[in-house]
Protein backbone atom coordinates (compact mmCIF):
# COMPACT_ATOMS: atom_id res chain seq x y z
CA UNK A 1 0.00 0.00 0.00
CA UNK A 2 2.73 2.49 1.00
CA UNK A 3 4.80 1.60 -2.06
CA UNK A 4 1.79 2.34 -4.26
CA UNK A 5 1.38 5.73 -2.60
CA UNK A 6 4.96 6.70 -3.36
CA UNK A 7 4.57 5.52 -6.95
CA UNK A 8 1.49 7.72 -7.42
CA UNK A 9 3.29 10.62 -5.72
CA UNK A 10 6.20 10.31 -8.13
CA UNK A 11 3.84 10.44 -11.09
CA UNK A 12 2.13 13.54 -9.77
CA UNK A 13 5.49 15.17 -9.01
CA UNK A 14 6.61 14.64 -12.58
CA UNK A 15 3.31 15.94 -13.87
CA UNK A 16 3.52 19.06 -11.74
CA UNK A 17 7.04 19.87 -12.94
CA UNK A 18 6.19 19.37 -16.60
CA UNK A 19 2.97 21.34 -16.24
CA UNK A 20 4.77 24.25 -14.59
CA UNK A 21 7.43 24.30 -17.29
CA UNK A 22 4.91 24.14 -20.14
CA UNK A 23 2.66 26.68 -18.54
CA UNK A 24 5.58 29.11 -17.99
CA UNK A 25 6.23 28.96 -21.72
CA UNK A 26 2.61 29.94 -22.36
CA UNK A 27 1.90 26.93 -24.59
CA UNK A 28 -0.99 25.30 -22.75
CA UNK A 29 -2.93 25.07 -19.52
CA UNK A 30 -2.59 21.97 -17.35
CA UNK A 31 -4.76 21.38 -14.29
CA UNK A 32 -5.01 18.48 -11.87
CA UNK A 33 -8.06 17.11 -10.11
CA UNK A 34 -10.25 14.12 -9.32
CA UNK A 35 -12.18 12.80 -12.33
CA UNK A 36 -15.04 10.32 -12.51
CA UNK A 37 -14.66 7.51 -15.04
CA UNK A 38 -17.36 5.05 -16.05
CA UNK A 39 -16.57 1.37 -15.84
CA UNK A 40 -18.09 -0.75 -18.65
CA UNK A 41 -18.56 -3.62 -16.18
CA UNK A 42 -20.42 -3.60 -12.89
CA UNK A 43 -18.01 -3.52 -9.98
CA UNK A 44 -18.28 -6.13 -7.23
CA UNK A 45 -19.36 -3.47 -4.75
CA UNK A 46 -22.27 -2.48 -6.96
CA UNK A 47 -20.76 0.81 -8.15
CA UNK A 48 -20.42 1.46 -11.86
CA UNK A 49 -17.77 4.18 -11.72
CA UNK A 50 -14.57 5.09 -9.93
CA UNK A 51 -12.48 8.15 -9.07
CA UNK A 52 -8.98 8.73 -10.36
CA UNK A 53 -6.41 11.50 -10.18
CA UNK A 54 -6.23 13.03 -13.65
CA UNK A 55 -4.75 15.91 -15.61
CA UNK A 56 -6.77 18.13 -17.90
CA UNK A 57 -4.74 19.59 -20.77
CA UNK A 58 -6.11 22.48 -22.82
CA UNK A 59 -4.28 23.79 -25.90
CA UNK A 60 -5.33 25.17 -29.24
CA UNK A 61 -9.03 24.76 -28.54
CA UNK A 62 -8.71 21.07 -27.66
CA UNK A 63 -9.17 19.53 -24.24
CA UNK A 64 -7.86 16.17 -23.08
CA UNK A 65 -8.51 14.43 -19.77
CA UNK A 66 -5.55 12.17 -19.03
CA UNK A 67 -5.70 9.64 -16.22
CA UNK A 68 -2.45 9.57 -14.25
CA UNK A 69 -3.32 7.11 -11.50
CA UNK A 70 -5.34 4.01 -10.86
CA UNK A 71 -8.38 3.90 -8.62
CA UNK A 72 -7.58 6.24 -5.76
CA UNK A 73 -10.67 5.43 -3.69
CA UNK A 74 -9.40 4.04 -0.38
CA UNK A 75 -11.60 1.85 1.76
CA UNK A 76 -11.80 4.38 4.57
CA UNK A 77 -11.18 7.95 3.50
CA UNK A 78 -10.74 8.68 -0.20
CA UNK A 79 -10.09 12.39 0.25
CA UNK A 80 -7.60 11.87 3.05
CA UNK A 81 -5.69 9.52 0.76
CA UNK A 82 -5.69 12.10 -2.02
CA UNK A 83 -4.53 14.86 0.29
CA UNK A 84 -1.66 12.74 1.59
CA UNK A 85 -0.62 11.76 -1.92
CA UNK A 86 -0.59 15.36 -3.15
CA UNK A 87 1.52 16.49 -0.19
CA UNK A 88 4.00 13.71 -0.90
CA UNK A 89 4.08 14.71 -4.55
CA UNK A 90 4.95 18.30 -3.73
CA UNK A 91 7.61 17.23 -1.25
CA UNK A 92 9.23 14.90 -3.78
CA UNK A 93 9.15 17.39 -6.66
CA UNK A 94 11.25 20.50 -7.20
CA UNK A 95 8.44 22.53 -5.68
CA UNK A 96 9.48 26.04 -4.73
CA UNK A 97 7.00 26.12 -1.87
CA UNK A 98 9.32 23.80 0.10
CA UNK A 99 12.64 25.36 -0.99
CA UNK A 100 15.18 27.34 1.03
CA UNK A 101 15.20 30.31 -1.35
CA UNK A 102 15.70 33.81 0.05
CA UNK A 103 12.40 34.95 -1.45
CA UNK A 104 9.20 33.12 -2.39
CA UNK A 105 6.81 34.51 -4.98
CA UNK A 106 3.50 32.64 -5.03
CA UNK A 107 1.62 35.12 -7.21
CA UNK A 108 1.29 34.21 -10.88
CA UNK A 109 1.78 37.88 -11.80
CA UNK A 110 5.52 37.95 -11.25
CA UNK A 111 7.52 40.48 -13.25
CA UNK A 112 9.00 39.33 -16.54
CA UNK A 113 12.17 41.10 -17.76
CA UNK A 114 11.85 43.70 -20.48
CA UNK A 115 14.17 43.50 -23.51
CA UNK A 116 16.23 46.43 -22.26
CA UNK A 117 16.98 44.52 -19.05
CA UNK A 118 18.34 41.61 -21.08
CA UNK A 119 20.48 44.20 -22.85
CA UNK A 120 21.90 45.41 -19.52
CA UNK A 121 22.69 41.81 -18.56
CA UNK A 122 24.58 41.26 -21.82
CA UNK A 123 26.47 44.54 -21.38
CA UNK A 124 27.57 43.64 -17.85
CA UNK A 125 28.92 40.26 -18.91
CA UNK A 126 30.59 41.82 -21.96
CA UNK A 127 32.54 44.50 -20.08
CA UNK A 128 32.97 42.41 -16.93
CA UNK A 129 31.43 45.06 -14.67
CA UNK A 130 28.52 44.98 -12.26
CA UNK A 131 27.59 48.59 -13.07
CA UNK A 132 24.83 47.75 -15.62
CA UNK A 133 23.33 45.20 -13.20
CA UNK A 134 21.93 48.01 -11.07
CA UNK A 135 19.80 49.14 -14.04
CA UNK A 136 17.85 45.85 -13.99
CA UNK A 137 14.59 45.85 -12.04
CA UNK A 138 15.16 44.00 -8.73
CA UNK A 139 11.93 41.99 -9.11
CA UNK A 140 12.38 40.80 -12.71
CA UNK A 141 12.49 37.01 -12.84
CA UNK A 142 13.64 34.54 -15.47
CA UNK A 143 12.16 31.03 -15.61
CA UNK A 144 13.66 27.83 -16.98
CA UNK A 145 11.16 25.20 -15.88
CA UNK A 146 13.07 22.20 -17.26
CA UNK A 147 16.32 23.06 -15.47
CA UNK A 148 17.55 20.92 -12.61
CA UNK A 149 16.11 21.32 -9.15
CA UNK A 150 17.12 24.59 -7.49
CA UNK A 151 17.99 26.34 -10.77
CA UNK A 152 14.57 26.74 -12.37
CA UNK A 153 13.93 30.39 -11.55
CA UNK A 154 16.09 33.38 -10.64
CA UNK A 155 16.13 37.15 -10.38
CA UNK A 156 17.65 38.65 -13.52
CA UNK A 157 19.59 41.21 -11.47
CA UNK A 158 21.05 38.44 -9.31
CA UNK A 159 21.98 36.50 -12.44
CA UNK A 160 23.85 39.58 -13.61
CA UNK A 161 25.82 39.97 -10.38
CA UNK A 162 26.60 36.25 -10.33
CA UNK A 163 27.88 36.25 -13.92
CA UNK A 164 30.15 39.22 -13.26
CA UNK A 165 31.37 37.64 -10.00
CA UNK A 166 32.36 34.51 -11.91
CA UNK A 167 34.01 36.48 -14.73
CA UNK A 168 36.05 38.69 -12.40
CA UNK A 169 36.59 36.17 -9.58
CA UNK A 170 35.04 38.66 -7.16
CA UNK A 171 33.26 36.90 -4.27
CA UNK A 172 32.11 40.24 -2.81
CA UNK A 173 29.51 40.50 -5.58
CA UNK A 174 27.88 37.29 -4.36
CA UNK A 175 26.49 39.23 -1.40
CA UNK A 176 24.17 40.95 -3.90
CA UNK A 177 22.81 37.65 -5.22
CA UNK A 178 19.42 36.55 -3.90
CA UNK A 179 17.57 33.34 -4.70
CA UNK A 180 13.86 33.12 -5.40
CA UNK A 181 11.27 30.35 -5.81
CA UNK A 182 7.70 30.22 -7.05
CA UNK A 183 5.09 27.74 -5.85
CA UNK A 184 6.15 25.06 -8.35
CA UNK A 185 9.71 26.10 -9.32
CA UNK A 186 12.78 26.27 -7.10
CA UNK A 187 15.73 28.64 -7.47
CA UNK A 188 17.22 27.89 -4.06
CA UNK A 189 20.63 26.91 -5.48
CA UNK A 190 21.12 30.29 -7.16
CA UNK A 191 21.69 32.36 -4.04
CA UNK A 192 24.82 33.69 -2.36
CA UNK A 193 26.28 30.29 -1.51
CA UNK A 194 25.68 29.00 -5.01
CA UNK A 195 27.44 32.05 -6.38
CA UNK A 196 30.45 31.58 -4.11
CA UNK A 197 30.79 27.92 -5.05
CA UNK A 198 30.64 28.72 -8.78
CA UNK A 199 33.49 31.24 -8.81
CA UNK A 200 36.44 29.67 -10.60
CA UNK A 201 38.33 32.53 -12.21
CA UNK A 202 37.79 34.26 -15.52
CA UNK A 203 35.04 32.04 -16.93
CA UNK A 204 33.06 34.82 -18.60
CA UNK A 205 29.57 34.12 -19.88
CA UNK A 206 28.92 35.28 -23.43
CA UNK A 207 25.43 36.67 -24.05
CA UNK A 208 25.76 38.14 -27.57
CA UNK A 209 25.53 41.83 -26.80
CA UNK A 210 23.49 43.77 -29.35
CA UNK A 211 26.03 46.56 -29.84
CA UNK A 212 23.81 48.60 -32.14
CA UNK A 213 21.01 48.62 -29.56
CA UNK A 214 23.21 49.58 -26.61
CA UNK A 215 24.92 52.34 -28.58
CA UNK A 216 21.56 53.79 -29.63
CA UNK A 217 20.37 53.63 -26.02
CA UNK A 218 23.42 55.69 -24.99
CA UNK A 219 22.89 58.18 -27.87
CA UNK A 220 26.07 57.08 -29.63
CA UNK A 221 25.36 57.67 -33.31
CA UNK A 222 27.57 56.49 -36.17
CA UNK A 223 29.52 59.75 -36.35
CA UNK A 224 30.35 59.65 -32.65
CA UNK A 225 31.46 56.02 -32.79
CA UNK A 226 33.68 56.74 -35.80
CA UNK A 227 35.22 59.72 -34.01
CA UNK A 228 35.98 57.68 -30.89
CA UNK A 229 37.76 55.03 -32.95
CA UNK A 230 39.94 57.75 -34.41
CA UNK A 231 40.60 59.35 -31.01
CA UNK A 232 41.85 56.09 -29.50
CA UNK A 233 44.14 55.56 -32.49
CA UNK A 234 42.43 52.56 -34.01
CA UNK A 235 41.70 54.22 -37.36
CA UNK A 236 43.32 57.14 -39.16
CA UNK A 237 40.18 59.08 -40.04
CA UNK A 238 36.40 59.04 -39.70
CA UNK A 239 36.20 58.34 -43.43
CA UNK A 240 38.32 55.25 -42.89
CA UNK A 241 36.00 54.21 -40.04
CA UNK A 242 32.96 54.61 -42.30
CA UNK A 243 34.69 52.50 -44.94
CA UNK A 244 35.29 49.64 -42.50
CA UNK A 245 31.72 49.89 -41.18
CA UNK A 246 30.34 49.42 -44.72
CA UNK A 247 32.87 46.99 -46.20
CA UNK A 248 34.37 45.06 -43.27
CA UNK A 249 31.65 44.98 -40.58
CA UNK A 250 33.24 42.09 -38.69
CA UNK A 251 36.47 44.02 -38.15
CA UNK A 252 34.63 47.26 -37.47
CA UNK A 253 32.30 45.92 -34.78
CA UNK A 254 35.11 44.06 -33.06
CA UNK A 255 36.94 47.38 -32.80
CA UNK A 256 33.79 49.00 -31.43
CA UNK A 257 33.40 46.27 -28.82
CA UNK A 258 37.01 46.46 -27.66
CA UNK A 259 37.70 50.20 -27.85
CA UNK A 260 34.33 51.95 -27.56
CA UNK A 261 31.97 49.87 -25.44
CA UNK A 262 34.80 48.73 -23.17
CA UNK A 263 36.25 52.26 -22.88
CA UNK A 264 36.20 54.51 -19.79
CA UNK A 265 34.18 57.08 -21.76
CA UNK A 266 31.33 54.67 -22.48
CA UNK A 267 31.60 53.32 -18.93
CA UNK A 268 30.71 56.78 -17.63
CA UNK A 269 27.78 56.95 -20.06
CA UNK A 270 26.20 53.90 -18.38
CA UNK A 271 25.07 56.21 -15.58
CA UNK A 272 22.72 57.96 -18.00
CA UNK A 273 21.09 54.86 -19.50
CA UNK A 274 17.33 54.60 -18.86
CA UNK A 275 16.73 51.71 -16.50
CA UNK A 276 15.12 50.70 -13.22
CA UNK A 277 17.76 51.81 -10.73
CA UNK A 278 16.70 53.44 -7.46
CA UNK A 279 18.55 56.40 -5.97
CA UNK A 280 20.49 53.97 -3.83
CA UNK A 281 21.36 51.94 -6.92
CA UNK A 282 22.53 55.06 -8.75
CA UNK A 283 24.81 55.90 -5.83
CA UNK A 284 26.22 52.39 -5.89
CA UNK A 285 26.89 52.75 -9.63
CA UNK A 286 28.91 55.90 -8.95
CA UNK A 287 31.15 53.85 -6.66
CA UNK A 288 31.97 51.24 -9.31
CA UNK A 289 35.34 51.99 -10.90
CA UNK A 290 36.24 51.26 -14.50
CA UNK A 291 38.76 48.51 -15.00
CA UNK A 292 40.21 47.12 -18.22
CA UNK A 293 38.74 43.85 -19.33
Amino acid sequence: MLESVFMQASRVACGLRVAAAIRSAGMMEVTFGVCQFRDPFQRSDGRAGYSVLCARIEAGGFMIDRRISRDVRPRANRFGYLAFMLVMALAMSACGAFSDADDKVFSSNWRQPEPVEQLFLALATDIWSEKPCYLIHPDSMRVAGFNSRGTQVSYLRSTCFRDVAEATNNPALCDKVRSVSTFFLSGASLGTQGCLSSISGHSAVSRNLDMTAILELADYDAARVNTLLVEVGRLSSTERAAYFRDNHPGIFWNEVRQYVIASPVFFDAIDTLPGFASQQDLQAMQNVAWRPR
